[in-house]
């Protein structure tokens, strides 16, 4: 499923949140709870996606030509599940309010 991050909108289940409680929707001062951390935890997914992005620029760019190590490619995969929880955090935290 595709989630298209729209400022104040993480209680709307017509733009794909379909993980936002129901009492989390019902609640003004929740949905702005809600709004706050999706939008923190989205911006801390982005901002460590930026290692990665660097990382593989400058494989690109360097003189040698090689290969990538096998340990690199397990390390980026460990680090992008890890982004993924960040960002999926949030939802996983609105289940408890």
């Amino acid at each position: 499923m595709l989630i298209t991050a729209r400022r104040g909108l993480v209680c709307s289940p017509e733009d794909g949140y379909d993980y936002v409680p129901e009492s989390v929707r019902s609640n003004p001062d929740l949905a702005a709870r809600a709004n706050s951390d999706v939008g923190r935890h989205a911006t801390y997914g982005a901002l460590l996606t930026l290692a990665p992005i660097g990382y593989a620029v400058w494989m690109l760019v360097r003189d040698e030509v090689g290969e990538t190590p096998t340990s690199v490619l397990v390390a980026a995969a460990v680090y992008a599940a890890v982004i993924g929880m960040v960002i999926l955090l949030p939802f996983e935290r609105m289940k408890n309010w």
